[in-house]
């Protein structure tokens, strides 16, 4: 018998879509659950987000002067060392 294998590209688009990513996942045991949502709780010293690129104080208003002059952002360290092999870095506040 000559078998012909056919990929189901659809469920694999599924897989990768966002908003369906979620039913594709297997469900985590409850101990998962509740140690992730402790460790969300806890306060983290390292910062959440991450800018890449020399042209982020090439746009017309520079973005990270903006960011560290802006009222509702106050700067609460810049750490001297890399982060998770990325260079240093700002931590900010939300005001």
């Amino acid at each position: 018998k000559d078998r012909e294998f056919k990929f189901d590209y659809m469920s694999e688009y599924m897989k990768g879509c966002p908003s369906c990513r979620q039913k594709w996942l297997p469900s985590r045991p409850a101990y998962k659950l509740v140690t992730s949502f402790l460790h969300y709780l806890v306060p983290s010293s390292e910062p959440r987000y991450a800018m890449f690129g020399p042209g982020m104080e090439q746009l017309d208003v520079p973005l990270v002067t903006r960011l560290t002059h802006s009222p509702d952002l106050l700067p609460v360290s810049i750490p001297h060392r890399q982060i998770e092999g990325i260079g240093s870095g700002l931590s900010f506040l939300f005001n």
